[in-house]
């Protein structure tokens, strides 16, 4: 199918997905990618980079994973072997997928995807022998990008019957799949194949690929750019309340909900006056936000504040709880007019915010979702979340932008880029101020912005409240001045 068609884009849930819970699970993804004479360089550097964003979206969920990565031509390539202790780390397989070099394969340029296909069999057949008997529980997904023709070696097909014979699926078995032609009872093995180009034999791919019931496992795109797409629709995780989850934004719609699905929009009326800020939702009661949001009256009439979130759906505050140690008065005595310490609060909200695709936490460090999401043991302190999230001086991160509500990139400055970060506030004192550099903007703040090395976003009038955001969307700071 064109993913430029109307047909898909209306179609959100026509294949099989990598379905992901609260429970963890086993997951097992060979990944063959076509290297022979007919792809040209640059679509092959294209596989790879769609390739490399699939298996670090990949590495966002609660799963434990393992890839093989092979690049195939006459002869196949590996680029990395699940049987590797380093074929669970996302980190080493990204490395090995961006220093691999396609011609390795030299002058034996054919299409043989039996040979590759075969290795696959090869890793399997060995990860069967080993004694953690965790073969009979781990899904296999195998993921074939192709123009379209193999031309040497042996049937594919063949092996392809040896792989679903070694996971017990074959005629002969009670229980298991009875036609070949239909294999839904298996349930542990998936097999998609994408045609890209012009000249793709659909009728040969066809006979490739897993064939179950109300599903689809063979996509036909004209240009490798579209397996991005095609590879994001394939993660299911709408039913997913895990903090920090979001899909990357396809084509051009980088506002779309399940892009940023933590965000709210907040709007509170005093004497007669809108204010907008921005918040996050941190559990299906709770938004995370900043104090100066809130005049007294929203705060002792919390009814007069509203929660957009997700597809325009409108919830009201219950309550709303300012940082007791907030006080924008706080350094009036020195000639400060605004001082924003503890500028953080939280608004209860009146009914619950129903979690799904488009409306999901925020991770918040010091916490066991922060654990899991940071991939750390559960026993980890703060000190060691600062730590995780910080061993950098000039630290990316995220925030949100007013109107179109695209994602913008800064860089968190600490350790010795701080003091040259946090001086450009003393622009903001008037000739009379008498608190230092250092009462004004405490250790408690997080200072941002451009450097010698980078040229940054800067947030702009109603981003307050929103949160800036490091990896995996934990929450690291909120933006106040």
């Amino acid at each position: 199918m064109d993913v430029s068609s109307p047909e898909f884009k209306k179609r959100v849930s026509f294949m099989r997905n990598f379905r992901f819970g609260e429970d963890q699970s086993h997951l097992n993804i060979y990944i063959l990618l076509d290297t022979s004479g007919s792809i040209r360089k640059q679509d092959f550097q294209k596989a790879k980079d769609t390739t490399a964003a699939l298996i670090s979206k990949l590495d966002s969920y609660d799963v434990n994973m393992k890839f093989q990565v092979i690049s195939y031509a006459a002869e196949p390539k590996e680029i990395m072997n699940i049987a590797s202790p380093w074929s669970n780390s996302v980190e080493h397989v990204l490395q090995a997928l961006s220093k691999f070099n396609h011609t390795v394969h030299g002058k034996k340029t054919g299409t043989n995807l039996h040979a590759a296909l075969d290795m696959v069999y090869k890793r399997m057949a060995f990860l069967k022998e080993q004694k953690d008997g965790r073969f009979n529980e781990t899904q296999n997904v195998i993921l074939i990008t192709t123009d379209g023709h193999s031309n040497t070696g042996r049937s594919p097909k063949a092996v392809l019957a040896k792989i679903r014979s070694l996971m017990g699926y074959n005629i002969s078995t009670p229980g298991k799949s009875k036609d070949l032609q239909d294999h839904t009872a298996e349930n542990l093995l998936d097999i998609y194949v994408f045609g890209v180009g012009q000249n793709v034999n659909k009728k040969e791919l066809n006979t490739l690929i897993s064939k179950k019931q109300g599903e689809k496992h063979i996509f036909i795109l004209k240009k490798y750019k579209d397996l991005g797409e095609v590879f994001d629709k394939m993660i299911s995780d709408s039913a997913v309340t895990m903090c920090g989850i979001a899909q990357e934004a396809a084509n051009k719609n980088p506002s779309k909900d399940y892009t940023r699905p933590w965000h709210v929009q907040i709007e509170s009326t005093s004497s007669g006056t809108a204010q907008k800020c921005k918040g996050s939702i941190v559990t299906g009661n709770w938004v995370l936000t900043a104090a100066h949001c809130f005049k007294r009256e929203a705060v002792a009439n919390p009814g007069s504040v509203k929660v957009v979130h997700g597809m325009m759906e409108e919830k009201f505050a219950s309550s709303v709880i300012l940082h007791p140690q907030y006080n924008v008065a706080g350094l009036k005595h020195k000639k400060v007019n605004e001082f924003y310490d503890y500028d953080v609060a939280l608004i209860k909200l009146n009914q619950s915010i129903k979690l799904s695709g488009e409306a999901r936490p925020i991770c918040l460090p010091c916490t066991k979702p922060a654990n899991r999401a940071l991939k750390m043991d559960p026993t980890s302190s703060c000190d060691q979340h600062e730590k995780a999230v910080f061993h950098l001086e000039e630290t990316p991160a995220f925030f949100l932008t007013e109107k179109v509500l695209t994602r913008k990139e800064t860089h968190v400055q600490r350790g010795s880029k701080r003091a040259d970060c946090i001086k450009h506030a003393a622009v903001t004192f008037k000739p009379e101020t008498t608190a230092s550099l250092a009462e004004v903007v405490t250790d408690r703040f997080l200072c941002t912005g451009g450097s010698r090395d980078y040229k940054d976003a800067i947030a702009c009038k109603g981003d307050s409240g929103g949160l800036c955001s490091f990896g995996r969307s934990i929450a690291i700071s909120k933006w106040q001045w």
